[in-house]
């Protein structure tokens, strides 16, 4: 990670929160750093459980998807 961060800088969800904070009028993101690495770590996080949430989302629609009648995603165009 230390590698990762002296080849990138920033890590993209602290940039994601600078740059929201210079849209809402904060004049000096470096200021409030504290709160930006906190908003950094909540972006961080939400970021992780939606694509979380979507995962799961997608194996329970194939599972779903897998129990219709039909044709399955993986045979198109299949008459039977």
């Amino acid at each position: 990670m230390i590698a990762t961060q002296r080849l990138v800088g920033q890590q993209p969800p602290q940039r994601i929160v600078e740059a929201g904070l210079k849209a809402a009028g904060v004049p000096d993101p470096d200021r409030v750093e504290p709160a930006t690495n906190a908003g950094a770590v909540v972006a961080h996080l939400g970021y992780g459980a939606m694509l979380g949430a979507l995962l799961a989302l997608e194996g329970w629609l194939a599972a779903v998807a897998a129990r219709l009648p039909g044709p399955g995603p993986s045979t198109p165009g299949r008459r039977g």
